[in-house]
This record gives structure tokens, C-alpha cells and sequence, in this order.
């Protein structure tokens, strides 16, 4: 055997494939007759010690079927977290050269998955379990919860396909969201090295923020992000059709991507065409999603497009911070006037304002997204720290498209810095007090303030967007926009 031939066989992609079948062989018996008989056996109190007394003390709450089932979900679940962490080896073997981003990707992937399974369903993902639930059972996904009159699923009728994964085990959609989110960031780290910024975008893909919102919360938001990301990304590589569908399917996701649409179709920047063929292929996934959705469903399909301009204000919202304790207004008027009905009206104003900017000034299309998407996230009424998936996900593109831009403008630099570094720890500070939202929460007088540093921060940095105007003037077009398709089609 060559030298070649050995280095080869002992990569560390390799070695970790070969870790996965070895650790893959060992689970299947303990899966399938080890741990169901001692489960059986402490349940009939004849078993290890241990497990008899924990049985003992919860026999008359639980029954058997009820851990039995318990360990069926934990089971399958880690039978999918084997299956994508063999997927995602191939994709780094296939994308990273460099040793020693496949040594860091082998394990963070791996140690990604298995928290996300370990910590189990939290959160929201509770709710969307019993969505699935109810969808499997044939009964209404928009049911609205009589003792608070608001709707359990305020998300697309797409969201509802994912009853089905959770019929094999209910982390089953939890574990497709963190593989989702890791084969992006192979992909990401793969375009970065040649960049020179594997490590710094390896870095990112691997923040807090993701670890907490994808692995340990399950938030599904990072499909809806995942599908607009999709969109820019075959839109630059001139997949107009393709780019349509993907953006179409996070609209029926959770609606946001909605925003994006008016910019991929006017990419001034580019070129002064409309881009038509996306336009259509959007508008029609749209359009025979809901259709379908309201054959099967009814008119319930269409209640989370009201709620989500009815609810009321919380969080992180510009709007919960101007109605509490430490607003402004307060110093001039008591009490505080709740101001939610104008969030609506304001937040299209400030669309339609970033939308005059981005096609005076020419800006690409991701730069104007970009923008459009951090005025939704300080003027929506809600201010849940999840909706950032977006914003956070499309950000890596546009920074490998325009790092001489970046590179250019400090206040960019530091503005993107402060705002990730703030929506960071504000996420896990209310993690780690158990969250502030509620009646008597210990840290709720957080709540109070937490719209002003993020109208201050998310202000400066579209500031800090909106000047790359500007900055067109002063660079090269080479160098001001740097995301020429990376293949060509006829």
C-alpha cells in the first residue's frame, strides 16, 4: 500500500466513519433486548436494584406502556442521530480538505447531535409535539386553546408534514433540524476556506446562540432560515426557478420569507431585469401550498396570517419596551398607553422606507434583505429571540460575498459584532433565570427594558447596512459586490 493509500485510509473521516459502525453495532442489541428487559424487569420489581426503586416510587403515576414508549423514541431517535452523522462525514470528507476543520467538524457534529437528542423535547417543541399529535388524529392543527382564545400553531400548513417524522420518534423533526443546520454549515465552511475564514466561520456556525436554539430548545425556525438561505444561494448560482420554490416553501413554513421576495425579484444591484421566472415559481408554491392546505383544512389554514397581526407585544419588541415601565412616555403620561395597534402601520412604513433606500441606492439583494429582515425584527410585535434564526442564517452568505465591503467599514464590522454579541447573552441570560415571559418570574422586570438595547443596536447596524449605499460610490464595483454566480448557466 502507497503512502497516498495509507494517509487516506486513516483520515480522520474515516476513522470517525468506521467509529459510527462500530458505535452503531453495539446499540442494536442494547436497544432492541437489553434495556426493554431491564426496563420490564424493574417495572415487576426483579431487576437491578436501582431501577426497582425508581419504578416503585412511580408505579401508581405512570405505567409500564408509558416508559416503554419513552425508551422507543429515545431509541429511534438515536438511530436517525447515527444515520445523519454518517451523512454529514461523507459531506465533510467530500467539502473539507483541511485536516484540522475535519478533526473540529467530527467532533462538534457529533457532540451537536447527541445534545440534541439528550435534551430532549423543551419549550415551544412541547407544543409542536402536540400539534403533530392532533394532525395525526385528524383533528384541526389551528385549534385555538379555550382558556386563552390563542391559536396553539400560528405557523404554515408545511409545518404540519412534520406529524409524520414524529411518528417514528417524537425527536425525529428535532434531530432533522440540527442535521439540517450542520449540513449547512459544512457547506459554509467549505466556500469560507477559500476565503481564508474556515476557522472564524467555524466559529460562528458553533456560537452559543445555535447550540441553545437549535440543540437544546428544538426550535424549528432554522428550517424557515435554511429555506431563504437556499433561495439566495441558488439565485446566485442563476437556479431562478429553483430559488422561487425554496423561498415559496418557507413561506409555508412560518410566512417571514415573504419579505425577501420583492428583493431577489428586483436585484438592482445586478442587473435592472425583473426576475420573472423566480416570481412565478414563488407565487405558485405559495399559492397551491395554502390551496392544499385549505382543501384538507379548511379556512383554520388561514389563522396564523391574523394572528400574527393581532398578538400582542413582548420581549425583545420595540413595542413591549415603549409600553413598559421604563418607556419614554412614562415620564410624560400615566399610565402607559398600550401602543400595539400601531406596530402594523409602522412596520410597513419602515419596509416600504428600506425598500425606497435599497432601490435609490442600488443595494444587492441580500444587503436590502438583510435590512428589511432586522426592521421586522424591531418592530414586530414579538420579540421571541428565535425569529433571529433568520437574520443569522443569511448573514453568513452576504459576509462571504462582501468581506472587502466589510473590511472597508468599521462601523459595519463592530455594528454586526455588538448586535450578535447582544442577542447572544440576552438569550442565554433568559435561559439560564428560566425565562423572563410570565406571571412572578424572578428576572420579568427584564422585560421592561429589553426592547431599547435592541432598537438601539439593531438601529445602529441597518444604519450601518443602509451606508453601504454610500460606500457603492467609493469602491470598485468588483469589490463592492463581490456574489457573482459561482457557476454559469445558459
Amino acid at each position: 500500500m502507497s503512502n497516498q493509500e495509507m494517509k487516506i485510509g486513516l483520515s480522520p473521516v474515516s476513522l470517525a466513519l468506521v467509529a459510527t459502525l462500530a458505535g452503531l453495532l453495539l446499540w442494536l442489541p442494547m436497544a432492541e433486548w437489553i434495556v426493554p428487559g431491564l426496563i420490564r424487569d424493574g417495572w415487576n420489581g426483579e431487576g437491578v436494584e436501582v431501577l426497582n426503586r425508581f419504578f416503585a416510587s412511580r408505579s401508581s403515576k405512570k405505567s409500564l406502556g408509558y416508559y416503554q414508549d419513552l425508551w422507543v423514541n429515545l431509541k429511534n431517535a438515536i438511530y436517525g442521530g447515527f444515520l445523519a452523522y454518517a451523512v454529514l462525514l461523507f459531506q465533510v470528507r467530500k467539502r473539507i480538505e483541511n485536516q484540522s476543520l475535519q478533526i473540529a467538524l467530527i467532533l462538534l457534529s457529533g457532540l451537536f447531535l447527541t445534545m440534541t437528542i439528550l435534551w430532549g423535547p423543551r419549550q415551544d417543541y412541547v407544543a409542536h409535539m402536540k400539534i403533530w399529535e392532533m394532525i395525526r388524529s385528524g383533528d384541526d392543527p389551528w385549534w385555538i386553546q379555550p382558556d386563552s382564545g390563542i391559536i396553539l400553531n400560528a405557523y404554515g400548513p408545511l409545518f404540519n408534514l412534520l406529524a409524520w417524522p414524529a411518528m417514528i420518534s417524537t425527536l425525529a423533526p428535532k434531530t432533522i433540524f440540527a442535521f439540517s443546520y450542520l449540513f449547512y454549515c459544512i457547506y459554509l465552511i467549505s466556500k469560507s476556506i477559500k476565503r481564508r475564514s474556515g476557522f472564524w466561520m467555524t466559529c460562528w456556525c458553533f456560537s452559543p446562540f445555535f447550540w441553545l436554539e437549535i440543540a437544546f430548545y428544538g426550535h424549528f425556525d432554522v428550517l424557515v432560515a435554511l429555506m431563504s438561505a437556499g433561495a439566495f444561494i441558488l439565485k446566485e448560482n442563476g437556479m431562478e426557478r429553483k430559488s422561487g420554490l425554496w423561498l415559496g416553501l418557507g413561506f409555508l413554513l412560518k410566512f417571514i420569507p415573504i419579505i425577501f421576495l420583492p428583493f431577489l425579484v428586483f436585484d438592482r444591484c445586478r442587473d435592472h431585469k425583473l426576475h420573472f421566472r423566480l416570481l412565478v415559481s414563488c407565487v405558485i408554491t405559495m399559492f397551491t401550498g395554502m390551496a392544499m392546505a385549505w382543501m384538507i383544512w379548511g379556512e383554520s389554514s388561514f389563522r396564523p396570517l391574523l394572528f400574527a397581526s393581532s398578538r400582542g407585544s413582548s420581549l425583545i419588541s420595540f413595542w413591549r419596551f415603549i409600553k413598559g415601565a421604563h418607556s419614554p412616555i412614562a415620564m410624560l403620561y400615566q399610565p402607559v398607553p398600550d401602543l400595539d395597534f400601531m406596530a402594523t402601520p409602522v412596520l410597513l412604513l419602515v419596509l416600504a422606507g428600506v425598500w425606497l433606500f435599497y432601490m435609490k441606492f442600488h443595494l444587492s439583494a441580500h444587503t436590502g434583505s438583510l435590512i428589511a429582515m432586522l426592521a421586522v425584527l424591531i418592530f414586530y410585535r414579538v420579540g421571541f429571540l428565535q425569529y433571529q434564526m433568520v437574520f443569522f442564517l443569511i448573514l453568513p452568505i452576504w459576509f462571504l460575498n462582501h468581506m472587502t465591503l466589510i473590511k472597508q467599514n468599521k462601523l459595519l464590522k463592530w455594528a454586526l459584532l455588538l448586535y450578535f454579541m447582544w442577542i447572544s447573552f440576552f438569550d442565554l441570560f433568559d435561559n439560564a433565570v428560566g425565562g423572563i415571559i410570565g406571571l412572578n418570574r424572578p428576572y420579568g422586570a427584564a422585560e421592561e427594558w429589553a426592547g431599547l438595547p435592541q432598537l438601539v443596536l439593531g438601529g445602529l447596524l441597518m444604519i450601518a447596512l443602509l451606508r453601504t449605499g454610500n460606500m457603492k460610490e467609493r469602491l470598485p464595483a468588483e469589490l463592492y459586490h463581490q456574489n457573482a454566480p459561482m457557476k454559469k448557466v445558459k
